[in-house]
């Protein structure tokens, strides 16, 4: 069946070497499904089965001779056809099924599926993605339980990438929802592996047995921190350390330029329905230190549709520069980072990206989910992270006037990358023995 030129999305596509048994397969469909010539510009078109796409893949003329043993893909093209939904779901395979808080507008579950999906590409591991807002072909609707069910079905194994999804302290609803993703990975003999996972807080009798039950039969369980590792010792269960999908991500190489004139702050705060007081001691705090010292304040909401009003009404009470910038991709994040002198955070990605941009940071320990990552840091590579309640100004000067070298901050950096690259490859080695 033809695909229309609707269907047409651009996005990567990688090298492709195929034998000469699958390109008569090829061949047969090609005809249906290659637009013309003038779209593509010279050379045969070999369109080839892909677990959840057709990769089209130029060959100049000379490399297209019909009796040659094998295709070699000497050119490739930024364009697929995106196969309808029943197709990939019922006709293709599917190495893994990753499962996440994808989709929702959180800047930093969006990093580690970036992280994720690019780890999971360098060693040839396809994957369809589980987001409460699908857009790409290798995406579905996570709300949809037939979707879900039928991929796990066509699946090797059901990956939990990244994140504290294991956790009732926002609701139980959310522990239901990944339990019983495990749960019919397990009705269909799948392997379950979760990475990068901070764990808890897991409250009530129930709701840990569920967790215990769930969890016992998981190929690999690989925490972030030593406390989630060591809150599933209290459950029976064996986990390891593996580090944050997000640390796997390439460090900075490049020290980022700063001002020596002007002093600027970034501030990551975390939304809360009472947050009165943390407006009026963050106004107080940033007043005198505009006192000492001449500074611009930059307020980046991670998580708009939690932390944009509260940033507002900061930005509101301000006599200095200041500017709010949503937290939208991670380059353009990056790039605001990169110029920043400190970064006072109470949202762990918000320290994370702080972490890889070289800036000295404050974090503000609303969850035990940042306590975790300072003392990470810390036991990894020596970096001590200002953990406090609530940044004071006295907090805050002393940091500006003795702040860690970029080289520093860049150092703890790459020393929680080669922990989480280990981890993944232990991860990728376990998949292979499935």
């Amino acid at each position: 069946m033809p695909l229309a030129a609707a269907d047409v999305e651009a996005i990567k596509v990688t090298d492709v070497r195929k034998n000469i048994e699958e390109r008569r397969r090829i061949e047969e469909i090609a005809a249906d499904v290659v637009p013309g010539p003038a779209q593509f510009g010279p050379g045969i078109r070999i369109v080839v089965p892909h677990p959840s796409r057709f990769c089209v893949v130029h060959l100049p003329p000379s490399s297209c001779k019909r009796n040659s043993s094998s295709i070699h893909a000497t050119q490739t093209t930024s364009l697929r056809f995106a196969l309808p939904l029943w197709y990939r779901l019922v006709m293709s395979a599917i190495s893994v099924v990753v499962g996440g808080y994808y989709g929702f507008g959180n800047l930093g579950d969006e990093a580690i599926r970036v992280a994720l999906r690019d780890a999971l590409d360098r060693c040839g591991i396809d994957a369809l993605w589980l987001a409460a807002s699908p857009q790409g072909a290798d995406e579905i609707d996570r709300r949809s339980l037939l979707r879900v069910f039928t991929a796990l079905c066509r699946s090797r194994a059901l990956v939990l990438g990244g994140g504290g999804l294991l956790q009732n302290r926002t609701s139980n609803r959310s522990l239901l929802y990944y339990l019983g993703m495990i749960g019919l990975s397990c009705m269909e003999r799948r392997p379950v592996f979760l990475l990068g996972q901070g764990i808890g807080q897991i409250d009530g009798r129930v709701a840990r047995l569920l967790t215990h039950v769930a969890l016992k039969g998981a190929s690999y369980i690989g925490c972030r921190d030593r406390g989630s590792v060591s809150f599933l010792r209290t459950l029976g269960l064996n986990a390891v350390i593996d580090g944050d999908l997000f640390f796997l991500l390439p460090p900075v190489e490049a020290p980022p330029m700063r001002s020596s004139l002007v002093r600027h702050i970034i501030l990551c705060l975390k939304g809360a329905k009472n947050d009165g007081k943390m407006v009026e001691k963050t106004v107080q705090m940033l007043d005198g230190v505009s006192r000492e010292t001449k500074i611009s304040v930059t307020l980046l909401p991670f998580f708009p549709a939690q932390d944009l009003a509260l940033s507002e009404k900061i930005a509101s009470r301000l006599n200095i520069p200041c500017r709010i910038v949503r937290a939208d991709s991670i380059d353009n994040t990056m790039h605001v980072l990169e110029g920043a002198d400190l970064v006072i955070s109470s949202r762990l990605h918000g320290l994370e990206f702080a972490l890889r941009a070289g800036v000295p940071m404050i974090a503000i320990s609303e969850d035990q989910k940042i306590d975790a990552f300072v003392a990470e840091v810390r036991e990894t590579s020596g970096l001590q992270i200002p953990c406090v309640r609530f940044a004071s100004f006295e907090q805050v000067m002393l940091v500006l006037e003795s702040s860690p070298a970029f080289a520093i901050v860049n150092e703890a950096y790459l020393a929680m990358h080669t922990r989480a690259t280990e981890g993944f490859s232990r991860f990728v080695a376990a998949l292979e023995e499935v």
